[in-house]
């Protein structure tokens, strides 16, 4: 967490930055001392010049504790163009605007959420508790906002590949796809069809469950 944190700080013009984070253990740190909240701390420092965001966790990697000053909004990262971000991401996002607005309204939370010039949004792996904020999101694109905002993609990413999404995902699907369609914006969607047996068994040993 150190090394990553330090190295964006330190970036006075960075542009793009990728990180897949795939291990809890090593390097000398507390496990309890890393958090998605801190990369999104650290991202503040060059939110006047990033433009490309891809960053995704496995689920041993904790959200952390939102604070006063944790990253609630991506509105001030004015060049932003394309994020690329798991659904825990968000949520990190969302706890730390809940906890600063005491409110839990999705419309709110995705009307502040983005820059205006975003132009593609992917979410890897999203929990079915993201569902609403698709909605929101779609509603806010057709009533003009983020109207740069043409791609919306979700699905399992290309690296940690695993992704059992709940039968939520498959029955809120068809609205989904209609309400972004009207919206003008065009919403990928791979949502692998996940056996019950499956489903349950992931449930009791803690997978990584959508």
């Amino acid at each position: 967490m150190f090394f990553v944190t330090s190295i964006i700080t330190s970036c006075e013009s960075l542009q793009s930055f990728e990180l897949h984070w795939c291990t809890s253990s090593g390097y000398d740190e507390s496990h309890e001392e890393w958090s998605i909240v801190k990369i999104w701390d650290a991202l503040v420092h060059v939110r006047r010049t990033i433009q490309e965001i891809m960053f995704e966790s496995i689920v041993d990697i904790p959200l952390g504790s939102p604070t006063a000053d944790s990253v609630s909004s991506l509105s001030e990262f004015i060049d932003l163009r394309i994020l690329k971000v798991d659904g825990r991401s968000f949520e990190g996002m969302f706890q730390a605007w809940a906890f600063k607005t005491r409110s839990s309204d999705m419309d709110d939370f995705v009307a502040q959420l983005l820059p205006t010039g975003i132009r593609s949004l992917t979410i890897w792996a999203p929990s079915h508790a993201l569902i609403p904020a698709l909605l929101a999101l779609a509603r806010g694109k057709s009533g003009g906002l983020y109207e740069s905002l043409t791609t919306i993609e979700i699905g399992a990413s290309t690296t940690f590949k695993h992704w059992l999404p709940r039968p939520e995902w498959l029955s809120n699907q068809a609205e989904l796809r209609e309400e972004f369609g009207r919206a003008g914006a065009q919403l990928k969607m791979d949502i692998p069809y996940v056996p019950p047996e499956m489903l349950n068994f992931a449930l009791l040993a803690g997978g990584l469950i959508g």
